[in-house]
């Protein structure tokens, strides 16, 4: 695994807009790598990313054996857990709600879910980032349009409104079935 951070040792104000774009191109890396790979009958390697932002303890850590210019803390670990949590919901980039407050007016990320995750006694809002804004599509607008609309019926406990929602969606998915949906119209049930 690869853990890189913006912002230290020297400022960024756009920290969370590099950070994105660096998850978007090794997206886009990995599913030309992919497409290759099972062209050739290769094993397909699949990535998963987890942005936050906040806080953290920056500097040289370890001992005189071993020292290691890296980051520890809270927000450090809510990180992995996002890129965890990929896993589960079948995506490759997921960000925390500190990070798409950032950045909502550059990229294109659904809002995906509320989530407890451990460690945090609130549920924390997640997207999955999507695409840069320049590299939108109305459809794809109407898709995070619709998923977005049936999260919001889904936490207001309007389960048919929700369901309703959601089959839109996933006539809209782009590649013709998202299981993010999928996953949401089963809560819905």
């Amino acid at each position: 695994s690869v853990m890189a951070f913006w912002g230290a040792p020297v400022t960024q104000q756009d920290h969370a807009i590099r950070a994105c774009k660096a998850a978007l191109s090794c997206k886009i890396f990995s599913d030309e790598f992919c497409a290759r790979s099972s062209y050739e009958g290769k094993p397909i390697f699949r990535t998963r990313i987890g942005l936050h932002t906040g806080e953290v303890v920056v500097g040289n850590i370890g001992n005189h054996e071993r020292m290691n210019y890296t980051i520890i803390g809270d927000a450090v670990n809510l990180a992995s857990r996002l890129e965890g949590l990929n896993k589960h919901y079948n995506t490759n980039i997921l960000i925390s709600s500190s990070t798409y407050d950032l950045v909502k007016d550059y990229f294109i990320a659904r809002k995906l879910d509320l989530v407890a995750v451990k460690g945090r006694n609130e549920g924390l809002l997640i997207y999955e980032l999507i695409a840069g804004k320049s590299d939108s599509s109305a459809a794809l607008n109407d898709f995070v349009h619709q998923y977005t609309l049936g999260l919001d019926f889904y936490l207001k406990g309007s389960w048919n409104k929700a369901l309703t929602a959601f089959d839109i969606a996933q006539s809209l998915a782009p590649d013709g079935r998202d299981l993010p949906t999928e996953f949401m119209k089963e809560r819905c049930l």
